[in-house]
């Protein structure tokens, strides 16, 4: 909501870290106004919110917007609070689940980028955090030229990497090469971002327990997979659906995980 503010010549809407929510980080200290709030209020996803377990810190699912036992927001919540907060009038944001690889998830995630000039956000290092990348830098336009080379990404991190673990730089910003978005393996500071896919990360981001996407043990399908596996980013495209539905990479409406 911020970087919109930022190209639109707006004032913040969000200019303080306790706009997000309570500086304790308990859920039970948040207050209207505040994102959080908004998530456990206005944006339970259908047949929730998810049985609650736990308190304070250790609250799961940690926003009531979730459709997993998540440790924060997860993808299904994330994409929703975008569509929710956004102005109104704007394409919607939707999951795009990608089946493929890091490298042709990236590509896609760079024509959407190019076909809709939004910025995208991306589930980066298996799901521990989110970015936000706002374009790239290529040889060419990748909706145009099949042959046009990636070779960096315009990548902002939503945190203070100063007081906590660093994806990028310990500013907001950093242009990021794709060798390091892609290949690197190891974090802190600018390495991988993508090069591993979603997964449970002991257990704090599961797939889906409720909904069509419900998958995994103790679900109504336990042997498969929702997100765990794949490469996640929510992005904005012309899809009527509310953002309780996701997109393959073919861009197909997903009813099943």
């Amino acid at each position: 909501m911020n970087y919109d503010d930022i190209v639109r010549g707006l004032p913040l809407r969000y200019p303080h870290q306790s706009d997000q929510g309570p500086a304790s980080g308990n859920p039970s200290d948040e207050q209207a106004g505040q994102i959080l709030w908004d998530m456990d209020h206005h944006m339970i996803p259908p047949g929730g919110p998810l049985a609650v377990k736990g308190s304070g810190l250790s609250r799961r699912p940690f926003t009531l917007g979730n459709i997993a036992y998540d440790f924060g927001g997860d993808p299904r919540v994330q994409a929703f609070a975008t569509n929710y907060e956004a102005p109104t009038g704007e394409m919607k944001y939707h999951e795009h689940i990608y089946h493929t690889s890091a490298a042709a998830a990236t590509l896609d995630m760079a024509k959407a980028l190019a076909r809709y000039s939004r910025p995208v956000l991306v589930l980066a290092n298996h799901a521990e955090h989110t970015v936000l990348v706002a374009g790239f830098w290529a040889t060419a336009n990748p909706l145009t030229n099949p042959q046009a080379q990636i070779s960096s990404l315009a990548v902002f991190n939503p945190w203070n990497s100063a007081l906590w673990k660093q994806y990028i730089t310990t500013g907001p910003y950093q242009q990021v090469s794709l060798n390091d978005w892609l290949n690197a393996t190891d974090l802190p500071a600018h390495t991988t971002l993508l090069n591993l896919p979603y997964a449970s990360n002991g257990g704090l981001d599961p797939d889906p327990s409720i909904g069509i996407y419900q998958a995994g043990p103790g679900t109504k399908n336990p042997s498969r997979t929702h997100w765990i596996g794949n490469f996640v980013i929510i992005e904005a495209d012309p899809h009527a659906q509310s953002a309780n539905f996701a997109f393959d990479e073919n861009n197909r409406l997903m009813l099943q995980p």
